[in-house]
């Protein structure tokens, strides 16, 4: 935990309106600073910058991410919460209980994602292409079919298949009802 005594910290991310500059978003970043100091402490402040949304909201595709680190007691999260959502600025925000120290940018933790990502070299090395094609023009050889003139399906030549064995259905009826 970051603060001290029984004070819970959390974490607040708000989305704000793509539409405000770069001075009306630092003014907006300073009134939630000033909001959240009437209740307790702003740890940090990490503005991400302009990123794409996962989903529109309010028909619009982006927004300004501001990160805080916050430290106020669990009574007040409902009244941050009541007035960030009567800011009309706001898109989206979110309080996150229980928190660690914020040491990464959101390009380095998506770098991080695909460093995780597992490479094809971990796999067994694939046959030759040579080898592959071959393989497959065998198969296609094997199980080549034709149909014949009356229909049915007839077993190619080449074919090392051989034809379904046909089951008499009478018999098989009459020795059931014995």
């Amino acid at each position: 935990m970051v603060g001290g005594g029984n004070v819970p910290n959390y974490e607040l991310t708000c989305i704000f309106h793509p539409s405000l500059s770069t001075d009306e978003v630092g003014s907006g970043v300073a009134r939630v600073e000033q909001e959240i100091a009437q209740h307790g402490a702003v740890l940090s402040t990490d503005i991400w910058g302009r990123m794409r949304l996962a989903y529109p909201i309010e028909k619009v595709l982006e927004g300004t991410y501001v990160h805080y680190t916050i430290d106020v007691p669990g009574q007040a999260i409902s009244t941050l919460e009541r007035w960030l959502h009567l800011q009309e600025n706001i898109l989206r925000h979110l309080v996150v209980k229980g928190i660690t120290e914020y040491e990464k940018t959101p390009t380095s933790i998506a770098q991080g994602a695909r460093e995780r990502v597992v490479s094809p070299s971990r796999f067994a090395p694939a046959a030759p292409q040579s080898d592959t094609e071959s393989d497959d023009q065998k198969l296609a050889e094997d199980t080549e079919d034709s149909v014949g003139t009356d229909g049915e399906v007839e077993a190619s030549a080449t074919s090392e298949i051989e034809a379904p064995m046909e089951i008499d259905a009478s018999a098989e009826v009459e020795t059931a009802d014995e």
